[in-house]
């Protein structure tokens, strides 16, 4: 099944829809962080936390892109390690360099609101959020002045995962596996299920094509999960706390998550060729965006109460600093997305030299760049 579909395309339709949904995901996270600094409040809607949901939906996402990219080409493991990387630390290093700099920047100007963003042993904190360390186990560790760098870390160690037990082969293969699972800890495996939900879709979209009445069977879904974002209690824990930190609700999560990925599978078509309408390129760059609107807005967002007086509930004033953190934000993804083969090469040469200590198997499937 895997070799024939391997052929095909997610078609434009599919493309498109996934290309809206991380879009408006970080969207929503981005404006439900700036509405919690005008209005004290942390959502625009009562009882229903956003901006966690939002990052629900890029696991989801995460778990359904990275199934078709593994199943579209064949080049194996070394690739998909440098395609992983590439894609991750292209955004997530300047993120972090970015972050520290904001932050001595704000110490120096305002450290009043130095104080709000700071927390203990800055350079710890940084240092093991470029390791993706951050949040193994118990340990919620991110830089306060860069709350979402949190996700980073269980997406790194979903990679790592599932990379390990798509690509085994032998023994060792399950000993770095299970090695990978130690070092994560239960907080991001509790998580990894809504990764593997989204998995779980493109599969099923594989062998089974998706109901004809698409649209409603997607509208339901997403329907239900914020009906139940809304009224289904925290399962087991309340958000924020310990044991997990962010993973505390993972049952409710998991839950959503299932819905998710109903929504996702119910979308699904492939063609024979991957030829496009030319507007959907275009919006393809437009959704490229989303990966650095949703690691730089934060630090922004502090950087703007350190030059800025924040006057509470001044909607004109609110709309004025996201369009403003939104005009930055733009430039800088622009000259990222436009260094990604830089990344590459960077991550070509240790990939070459991995190579040369261990045999290539031939690859029962493989990774392509979505």
């Amino acid at each position: 099944m895997d070799g024939n579909m391997s052929k095909n395309y997610l078609s434009w339709k599919t493309s498109f829809i996934l290309d809206i949904l991380r879009l408006l995901a970080a969207l929503v996270v981005f404006l439900t962080h700036g509405y919690t600094v005008w209005y004290k409040s942390y959502n625009f809607f009562p009882d229903l936390d956003l901006a966690h949901f939002s990052v629900v939906t890029f696991f989801v996402l995460s778990g359904y892109v990275i199934s078709y990219t593994t199943t579209k080409n064949n080049r194996g493991a070394v690739h998909y390690a440098q395609a992983r990387l590439s894609r991750l630390y292209s955004v997530l290093l300047p993120a972090i360099l970015f972050t520290a700099i904001i932050q001595i920047i704000i110490y120096y100007i305002n450290p009043s609101v130095y104080s709000k963003y700071s927390n203990s042993s800055p350079v710890v904190r940084y240092f093991i959020s470029i390791l993706c360390l951050n949040d193994i186990w118990f340990f919620s560790s991110s830089p306060k002045l860069n709350a979402p760098l949190w996700s980073l870390s269980y997406e790194f160690w979903y990679y790592v995962i599932f990379g390990a037990w798509f690509y085994r082969k032998n023994r060792g293969s399950y000993l770095l596996l299970a090695f990978a699972c130690l070092i994560a800890g239960p907080s991001i495996l509790s998580m990894m299920p809504i990764w593997l939900l989204g998995r779980l879709a493109y599969k099923l979209s594989l062998r089974k094509a998706p109901p004809k009445s698409y649209g409603l069977v997607f509208a339901t879904s997403i329907a239900i999960a914020i009906v139940l974002l809304k009224y289904l209690p925290a399962l087991p824990f309340q958000l924020g706390q310990p044991p997990f930190n962010y993973a505390n609700q993972f049952i409710k999560d998991i839950i959503l998550g299932l819905f998710l990925s109903v929504a996702l599978y119910s979308v699904t078509e492939t063609t024979k060729t991957n030829i496009q309408p030319a507007f959907l390129d275009r919006f393809r760059k437009v959704a490229n965006l989303t990966f650095p609107l949703y690691l730089f807005h934060f630090p922004l967002l502090a950087l703007w109460q350190a030059v800025f007086p924040v006057r509470s509930g001044d909607i004109i004033q609110f709309w004025i600093a996201m369009i403003s953190i939104l005009v930055i934000i733009v430039p800088i993804a622009l000259f990222l997305e436009n260094k990604r083969k830089w990344w590459d090469r960077i991550f070509d040469f240790p990939i070459k030299t991995l190579r040369k200590i261990f045999k290539r198997s031939p690859a029962r499937h493989a990774v392509a760049e979505y």
